[in-house]
């Protein structure tokens, strides 16, 4: 056993080919007994012997020698002599990493399955296994670097060794034999020809563990300038960019980062060839294309750069060595200094970026830096082209700017924030509204921006903030585009394009536009008839412009009390805000309270291109439009009762004098077809009492109609006014209104469940209900009515309805039985107790 452990000790080298104990050996195998040899050193054993014992033939004097004289490097040799390699093997100190016969043929059936026609062996593939130091296999160790003869850009190419526990390997390749020896230097046979490193872009798409940089590299112009350099050191991780939030992993990956990115990447990258052979032990600085780095390397081999450790070293290109890192290594926070510029791109808001900075707007990121913006800001993804012009993209983008930080709890819901854009609106900055939903998470908080939700958290720069949106801003649009969606201005659509306002109403800027709901227009009765007639378009032209005024009021942010403006038309509009609203007073009004004329606000702040809309509930009235009794007379279907009042001489009177506080009582023409019209117009005097009958000598009382029925929304006024010189109240019980035909005779006008009935008082005949009202600008005004009324003393029984006469007739007979039959009852019981008779029960 103990001659087996020193033999054992004493050959323990051959193993891996090392004969220097050679001698040593063959001088204790002499002393040993009989022992039994493990057949994996009886080999390694008879080669020695071969080579340096009694058995071993007289060394070639060159490693060409060597290979020339066996056959089994025959191709090799061949290459040789046709190339003039010859007398790179015959000099001092050489390695041939000899390829076989059998690697020859192994390279050809390779490449001819790349290639149409085979690929030929270069000078360069037999340089690539010739090194200029003769090292034989006891001193190849696991990670060692070999210079070749092949030099690639001025730099020579190595080859990189690996052992382990099957043999040694040089580039992957298993050397088959080792130490054939010649004076000069050693060979070492392989089966298969060893591949020089390759370039730069092919190494780092074909190796695993260099697809994040590559990937990263591929944005920028990096892979061409390395690939252009003398030689370079290159660190890299399996993720170059882990450690980073997502904003900085955004922005690096952002096509117009490429000079960032670039910057990143080369903190990874030193400016010459390092292996890691040649780092000395303890800690020293590298200087890279960025920020230092600081390498240390302990006295057992191992590397750590920046503190994170090399775990695959020394990965060959053809001009350059790549050091794969158990983990990224980041520059320091101060490369991390972002602007707004570089914070929108970290946002995938590239296209938005550049849309600013090619419309000359480039500044407001410069100045966001220092001043402080908030932008509201479309991803790429969202963004389109757009086919505004020049001048109405400016203005679209302005609107996606804010000159205020908004962080998230600052917005108010329903706010109007005031962005840059000022196109249309002369000195004023178009507002954009903000909608804020709070979730149950109280981090979590729902923003949209006009139509456009959030995507996302908002982003920091150094003063500014950005939010991201799913889709960009509309602008808001022209009046006449954005009024006829909604319905329930159709008819203040239809007025303004009536009166050829429509250049009126979008060329302003700076307008706040009241406008008129369809119930308001339908309010106005006989009026709004007349103002659509052809020949009123210039009224209605003045109409349309009272109701814009040269000033913009936004409803949370007018102040309390009233504010007299100017409007378009040119006179004066009252605004009254209360804290039950904001109220507009025209000309009209009885009193500060009377809604059967003043206007209220009942939707706020639509916004448009040139200003801002509110929707009111009454139409307002200038004081210059004239309309007169005759006008609204002449706005019914036809024009009867007008041919009465001119019958009776009464038209001028009653319809042009300087002063019409009347109201006429106009029956409509259906209702004077009823009549015999002709026997009435024959009776003059009759005629005119008639007519008479139909003119009150007061202003218009407070008969408000809507779509032929009583405006109940108006019935929440105060008092009651009996005063003729005001407009009076109707109620319930009635109220007397003189008429032109004397003071006895009177009209009395009541509500119904449904609407308004009119009257002869003190008369049986039927009343007449009101189907359509009309105010005057003077205060006067129509009220169209369904029957033509008679004086009280010209009616009689036969000028009731045939239903009244049959209603009459059977009340009086049936009143004169009911009084019969009582009277004969009680003639019948007084009889009765005369004669003494009296009822008795039976017994």
């Amino acid at each position: 056993m103990t001659n087996f452990l020193e033999f054992t000790r004493v050959t323990e080298t051959l193993e891996i080919g090392n004969c220097q104990n050679y001698k040593s050996l063959k001088l204790r195998l002499m002393f040993l007994g009989p022992i039994h040899i493990p057949t994996r050193i009886l080999t390694s054993l008879l080669a020695c012997v071969t080579n340096h014992g009694v058995f071993a033939k007289e060394r070639p004097k060159t490693v060409y020698d060597l290979l020339n004289n066996n056959p089994d490097f025959s191709s090799l040799v061949k290459f040789i002599n046709e190339h003039g390699l010859k007398k790179d093997l015959t000099g001092d100190n050489v390695t041939v990493l000899a390829p076989l016969n059998e690697a020859f043929e192994k390279y050809q059936e390779k490449e001819s399955a790349y290639f149409l026609t085979t690929r030929k062996i270069t000078t360069n593939d037999v340089l690539y296994h010739i090194l200029p130091v003769a090292v034989e296999s006891e001193n190849l160790y696991d990670g060692q670097l070999l210079k070749s003869l092949y030099y690639k850009n001025e730099i020579p190419q190595m080859i990189k060794v690996n052992v382990d526990d099957n043999g040694i390997y040089v580039g992957n390749i298993q050397i088959k034999e080792r130490d054939l020896l010649a004076d000069n230097g050693v060979v070492h046979s392989i089966d298969t020809f060893l591949t020089a490193p390759l370039d730069l872009d092919r190494a780092l798409q074909k190796d695993k563990d260099l697809h994040s940089f590559n990937e990263l590299a591929s944005k920028t112009d990096l892979i061409y300038k390395l690939s252009d350099s003398d030689g370079y050191t290159i660190f890299t991780a399996e993720d170059n960019l882990d450690g980073l939030d997502d904003k900085q992993k955004s922005y690096l990956h952002s096509p117009s980062a490429k000079d960032d990115l670039k910057k990143f990447l080369g903190h990874q990258i030193h400016n010459s060839l390092l292996y890691t052979h040649e780092i000395p032990e303890g800690t020293s600085q590298l200087k890279t294309w960025g920020e230092d780095l600081e390498i240390t390397k302990t006295k057992h081999g191992k590397i750590t750069v920046n503190g994170v450790r090399i775990i695959r070293s020394d990965i060959l290109v053809s001009n350059g060595v790549i050091h794969y890192l158990e983990g990224s290594i980041l520059p320091s926070k101060k490369f991390w200094d972002f602007d707004t510029r570089k914070t929108m791109l970290a946002m995938n808001a590239t296209k938005f970026v550049n849309l600013l900075e090619d419309n000359g707007l480039g500044n407001y990121l410069k100045e966001a830096d220092t001043r402080g913006y908030t932008f509201i800001v479309p991803t790429d993804e969202a963004l389109e082209t757009t086919d505004l012009s020049k001048k109405e993209t400016v203005s679209w983008l302005k609107y996606h700017i804010i000159d205020r930080v908004y962080n998230p709890k600052d917005f108010v819901n329903g706010a109007l924030l005031q962005t840059e854009s000022t196109d249309q609106l002369g000195d004023a900055k178009q507002r954009l509204r903000v909608h804020v939903n709070d979730q149950d998470d109280a981090l979590k908080q729902n923003i949209q921006f006009g139509r456009s939700g959030t995507a996302g958290s908002p982003y920091n720069s150094k003063e500014s903030i950005m939010y991201p949106i799913h889709r960009p801003l509309d602008l808001p649009r022209d009046p006449l585009r954005r009024l006829p969606v909604d319905l329930e201005l159709s008819s203040f659509v239809a007025a303004i394009y009536a009166s050829s306002s429509e250049d009126v109403i979008t060329d302003a800027k700076g307008i706040t536009l009241f406008a008129p709901t369809n119930d308001a227009f339908g309010r106005l009765g006989l009026l709004y008839k007349h103002l659509l007639h052809p020949d009123s378009k210039n009224k209605l032209q003045e109409l349309i412009k009272f109701h814009a005024v040269k000033r913009l009021f936004y409803g949370a942010e007018t102040e309390k009390g009233e504010h007299k403006v100017t409007t378009l038309q040119g006179s004066d509009l009252v605004l009254n805000k209360t804290g039950d609203g904001i109220y507009l007073r025209g000309s009209g009004a009885a009193d500060g309270s009377d809604r059967s004329v003043i206007a209220k606000i009942v939707e706020y702040d639509t916004l448009v291109s040139n200003g801002v809309v509110h929707k009111i509930d009454r139409v307002e009235l200038p004081k210059s439009l004239e309309v007169t009794n005759r006008d609204l007379l002449s706005a019914q279907t036809s024009t009867s009762f007008l041919d009465l009042l001119r019958r009776v001489d009464l038209s001028k009177e009653i319809l042009d004098g300087p002063n019409e506080h009347y109201t006429i009582l106009a029956p409509s023409d259906k209702a004077i077809s009823k009549i015999d019209l002709e026997e009435l117009i024959n009776d003059h005097e009759k005629l005119k009492r008639v007519v008479k009958l139909h003119i009150l000598p007061t202003l218009i009382p407070r008969v408000n109609m809507l779509n032929g029925k009583r405006d109940d929304s108006l019935f929440d006024m105060g008092s009651t006014y009996n005063d003729n010189d005001i407009h009076r109240e109707i109620t319930l019980a009635g109220v007397d209104f003189d008429t032109l035909l004397s003071n006895d005779d009177k009209i009395v006008i009541r509500t119904t469940p449904m609407g308004y009935s009119v009257s002869v008082k003190g008369s049986l005949q039927e009343g007449a209900d009101v189907t359509d009202v009309g105010r005057s600008s003077t205060g006067g005004g129509v009220i169209e009515i369904d029957r033509l009324l008679m004086p009280y003393d010209d009616s009689s029984v036969s000028g009731l309805s045939w239903w009244s006469v049959i209603f009459i007739v059977l009340g009086v007979m049936m009143g004169a039985a009911i009084l019969a039959y009582l009277i004969y009852f009680m003639y019948i019981w007084w009889k009765r107790r005369r004669d003494g008779r009296i009822a008795l029960d039976d017994v």
